[in-house]
């Protein structure tokens, strides 16, 4: 569960642009550290560098991703995190004289290793020596780490409160102050204390009625019981006021559901009584995403509780599936088009990956993807371990467009895997799987070349641990790069 939230959350957050993307990715980078998820890095940067071919501003975006991977591999967890966690606040896009939410911060991050909040403190520092502007912030993170260093030995923060985090950063979102709001409190319920610090920054951001958030603090008290529900429910009702603004959010609250089942149902009733108030006090201008937030919260109970998979028969796929295949091959050949081939060997790739790797099919189908939208075609699939006599329908497909497409790199991109298909036939160490991706930076230049030798040793360095996300981080890291070589 926790994996599938980090996931979702570090991906969305990484279609932002890149100022609004930093402080949210190295809150969750912490998350991931704390929660040892470090395989979710190297999917999140393909996916991300999939939708940069679309959006470009997301690159430079799976880049830092990508090459953060080695700090959240190190091993002292506790110490990157508070790095992380103590970095995301100095680069909040808001006013360098709002610091009472780094007070905040400090006190959590007594509960992991104030050390970080010092280390960060000298960073600043050292960065403002080229210009940038963190000086009074390197002073208050070290003022800030010594406090951290008293508070370490007499208060116990648990791993649940650094949620809270979020409670004193949606006060940041104050042009929707509704949503922000009934965010804000469900996380700061998990650390009350985050309430007070979230209602003095609504306060400061322009919500003059802020500071009556404060009251709210008795209720994870008086209502222990009820204190998850009433979190979750919360956060369902933010979530479904910012679904109807940025429809992705959905997926959280599908999340939400398989944590407290009753959170929907309570999310929907209280966003309707809003609705019932909106219409009474004739406040119009919300009106209409109160009630389509209480229908969101709505369809995804239903749709989460009756939920059924649905099966579809083997003799029914096979067909078309040959169908596809073949149509495509005469298109390609009659057309002089590769992309009709190509279309052919994605069916049929996809096809004996689910019939041979239905536990690895999602792998496979994250790998086919990415090659599709790609502008190296079967850089992806290349070096994917595949082991079955089906293989050789992949190559001679593979083949087949190499000798009628008329560009040279594309011909030998898939040639090389052909090859790299063909060497899992053999007893040749698995290093060499991992050759064909480094033929989106390599050239005979000195520099590429050693690049090219760094792409290939990360990854099989990963890859010994997961072959899989060893190969796609190789492709992230190749795709970095890249990015890196062209800014030069």
């Amino acid at each position: 569960m926790k994996r599938e939230i980090l996931a979702i959350a570090l991906f969305l957050a990484s279609l932002l642009p890149f100022k609004y993307f930093i402080p949210l990715a190295l809150i969750l980078l912490g998350f991931l550290k704390l929660e040892k998820e470090w395989k979710i890095l190297p999917v999140v940067s393909i996916l991300t560098f999939t939708v940069s071919f679309f959006l470009d501003y997301t690159r430079e975006n799976a880049v830092l991703l990508t090459l953060i991977l080695p700090l959240i591999l190190v091993k002292y967890d506790r110490l990157v995190s508070s790095i992380l966690f103590s970095l995301s606040v100095a680069f909040l896009p808001f006013g360098t004289e709002d610091y009472i939410i780094l007070f905040l911060t400090s006190i959590l991050l007594a509960g992991i290793d104030y050390r970080g909040t010092i280390i960060s403190g000298i960073f600043l520092f050292i960065i403002s020596a080229f210009g940038y502007p963190y000086s009074n912030l390197a002073y208050f993170y070290l003022v800030f780490g010594v406090i951290s260093a008293v508070l370490q030995d007499k208060i116990v923060i648990k791993k649940e409160y650094y949620l809270s985090l979020g409670a004193v950063l949606f006060p940041l979102l104050y042009h929707y102050t509704i949503p922000s709001i009934l965010l804000s409190l469900g996380f700061g319920m998990f650390f009350p204390f985050s309430i007070v610090l979230s209602a003095i920054m609504f306060f400061i951001e322009g919500v003059k009625d802020g500071l009556w958030l404060i009251p709210t603090i008795i209720l994870p008290y008086v209502f222990k019981r009820w204190r998850s529900v009433i979190s979750f429910s919360l956060i369902s009702a933010g979530l479904s006021w910012f679904s109807v603004i940025f429809p992705p959010l959905l997926l959280f609250l599908f999340l939400v559901y398989r944590i407290e089942k009753r959170s929907l149902m309570i999310s929907s009733i209280l966003l309707l009584l809003l609705s019932v108030y909106f219409t009474l006090s004739g406040i119009y201008n919300v009106l209409l995403y109160s009630t389509i937030a209480s229908i969101i919260s709505s369809a995804v109970l239903i749709s989460s509780f009756n939920s059924r998979r649905v099966k579809i028969s083997h003799n029914l796929i096979l067909p078309g599936i040959i169908g596809i295949v073949v149509v495509s091959s005469i298109l390609s050949i009659i057309e002089y088009n590769y992309t009709f081939a190509y279309l052919a060997l994605l069916t049929s790739s996809i096809y004996f990956s689910y019939v041979s790797y239905k536990r690895n099919f999602s792998q496979f189908l994250l790998l086919i993807v990415l090659s599709f939208i790609s502008r190296y075609p079967f850089i992806s699939l290349s070096g994917y371990r595949l082991k079955d006599e089906v293989n050789i329908a992949v190559i001679t497909v593979t083949l087949m467009i190499a000798i009628f497409h008329t560009s040279l790199v594309y011909s030998l991109v898939a040639l090389s895997a052909s090859l790299a298909y063909l060497m899992q036939n053999f007893r040749i160490p698995r290093i060499f799987s991992y050759i064909p991706p480094v033929a989106i930076i390599f050239s005979l230049d000195l520099t590429r070349v050693l690049l090219s030798l760094l792409v290939v040793i990360s990854g099989y360095l990963i890859g010994r641990k997961v072959y899989f996300i060893g190969l796609i981080y190789e492709i992230s890291l190749a795709f970095s790069l890249l990015y890196i070589l062209k800014l030069i």
